[in-house]
């Protein structure tokens, strides 16, 4: 999961600590620091917590990056500093959402997840993907984002 120049690399069955080591050494000359969560709960990292963007937290100048997040399923030492946003405690699968510009994509089957999320001022578009969530997949596996270059 990238929020800035961090890439949070997910410490799983899927992925162990060799494979995060190769990722940071591929992604530091390029200015990005990669930092290991231990995943306890699920498949992926981004299945327990994803990036849904920056709000401006009432009452202060700063914009609040802000984490998606069934807690339980992840170490969360590793991300201080982030708003929270936590799943509904019946919809623990909740946390995959796809943040594109101002507009969190959010799986449709879990309507008190989503209000949480709009509660907090963010745009929600739902989406049916019913099928993707038979197999734990979510909106983040079933996309690649890239930024347009500044040159």
């Amino acid at each position: 999961m990238r929020v800035g120049r961090r890439v949070f690399a997910g410490l799983s069955s899927r992925t162990n600590a060799e494979g995060i080591r190769q990722l940071g050494a591929i992604l530091a000359p390029y200015g990005y620091e990669v930092i290991s969560v231990e995943v306890t709960g699920c498949l992926h990292l981004k299945s327990a917590v994803t990036y849904i963007g920056r709000k401006q937290a009432s009452g202060s100048q700063a914009n609040s990056a802000t984490l998606l997040a069934n807690r339980g399923w992840f170490d969360t030492k590793p991300f201080t500093g982030f708003e929270w946003i936590d799943v509904d405690p019946g919809e623990a699968h909740a946390a995959n959402a796809l943040a594109i510009h101002d507009t969190v994509i959010f799986p449709e089957s879990f309507p008190r997840t989503r209000a949480r999320i709009e509660q907090r001022g963010f745009l929600v578009t739902p989406l049916d993907i019913s099928e993707l969530q038979k197999a734990e997949s979510g909106l983040t596996c079933s996309s690649l984002l890239f930024e347009a270059s500044t040159v």
